[in-house]
């Protein structure tokens, strides 16, 4: 069997300073068992689970690492269980050394604050580290590693899938029993099989995202705060380096309209929120924020994560849906690179139901609720009077 060249093994005493990894073998084929399209969470989940079953795998991702998400970095506590299972106590434990433990929930809406406790255990974590120690663990395992590099589905016959790579300019094809899209929002990696393209939902969200170095002493360590305004809302949590990470959802016309730092200064006026005054930030946007692929299996594929299918979140549920998302393909895939039939793609669809849309039906009632002034007006005075109801919501999102 060829072999990749060496590949990238992370330092993790020098983040800054990663060298780029070599280029993949000269020659136009190889094979691999599993080849993994995203080094995100759903990705990296999946390839630390698999390894584990002796799979000889690729993970592939399209930045260089370690790179910069446009996510608010919230684990809630299914999330931070699920960290736990997949990372080593020493490692996963360091995570935890440099995050911020999670305990209050402030919402801000028609110039009220509305405190809520959300002891349950998450943290607000830097996401390029989460990223980064998940994918260095991988290769710990013996899952080879390929930033940035460029990858597309192609062909499939009766035993191979096939995946175009970009690196270092040079496009060159590996074969393999078994494909994992991860590569988040948009779905780039589908190329021309459209059934595994991530189709916006109409009148969806966008998110946008910066860090602040100087903020308001309003916003301390610990806090979870929602400031809910007329075209969307903006969360912000402490970072463990001393740094305020500010992320929101905006309707696409008022930040057409607007720009990111004019619509969420609007919006923390509107809510009541303490205003951010540091003006020379750089915004970061994502793709439509409620997404998803027409189909998630089929012929030797799988779609998992953001690029299955994606609701906008609160408290850290997309994390949460990734992690355990990578984490629940692995026995599919293990059936799938032993011998594929189209059952094993039946039975990955059923599952995703039953397990990941199911929790993300939750989320959908709570964003189509934001979206109506009379149901954020009925909430906001339910909240008043019972702030508790809150945290029947929160610990189903932390179930």
């Amino acid at each position: 069997m060829q072999t990749l060249a060496p590949t990238i093994r992370f330092d993790l005493s020098s983040l800054a300073t990663l060298p780029r990894p070599r280029s993949i073998i000269s020659t136009p084929q190889f094979h691999r068992d599993v080849v993994i399209i995203g080094a995100g969470p759903a990705g990296s989940a999946a390839a630390v689970t698999l390894a584990k079953s002796g799979l000889d795998i690729l993970l592939i991702d399209s930045k260089k690492f370690p790179r910069r998400k446009a996510c608010g970095g919230c684990l809630n506590a299914v999330s931070v269980r699920l960290m736990e299972q997949l990372l080593p106590q020493s490692t996963v434990q360091k995570l935890w050394n440099e995050s911020i433990r999670l305990k209050k929930f402030h919402v801000f809406h028609k110039q009220r604050s509305i405190p809520l406790v959300m002891d349950h255990g998450g943290f607000a974590v830097d996401r390029s580290r989460m990223d980064y120690v998940l994918v260095d663990h991988a290769q710990s395992l013996g899952v080879e590693f390929l930033s940035p590099a460029k990858a597309k589905l192609t062909a499939c016959d009766s035993d191979l899938r096939g995946v175009e790579i970009i690196a270092d300019g040079a496009a060159q094809t590996v074969l393999a029993k078994v494909v994992i899209i991860a590569c988040g929002l948009g779905n780039h990696a589908a190329g021309p099989f459209q059934q595994f393209q991530s189709t916006p939902a109409k009148n969806s969200r966008v998110g946008v995202e910066a860090v602040f170095d100087t903020f308001p002493p309003e916003y301390r360590s610990g806090d979870l705060t929602m400031a809910i305004g007329n075209e969307g809302y903006v969360g912000l949590t402490h970072m463990g380096n001393g740094r305020l990470h500010v992320a929101a959802a905006l309707d696409r016309a008022t930040l057409q309209k607007h720009g990111p730092q004019e619509a969420v200064d609007h919006m923390m006026r509107q809510s009541g929120a303490a205003g951010l005054t540091q003006t020379d930030v750089t915004w970061r946007g994502t793709p439509p924020l409620t997404a998803g692929a027409a189909s998630i299996s089929d012929d030797r594929v799988f779609v998992i994560g953001d690029a299955a299918g994606y609701v906008e979140p609160f408290t850290g549920e997309g994390l949460r849906w990734a992690l355990e998302n990578g984490a629940g393909v692995a026995p599919f895939v293990i059936s799938a690179a032993d011998c594929w039939r189209l059952q094993i793609a039946a039975d990955y669809r059923r599952w995703y139901r039953r397990t990941i849309t199911a929790r993300q039906k939750l989320c959908r009632r709570l964003s189509f609720g934001l979206k109506s002034a009379s149901v954020r007006w009925v909430a906001h005075q339910a909240l008043r009077v019972r702030p508790s109801l809150a945290d029947s919501v929160i610990k189903q999102l932390n179930s």
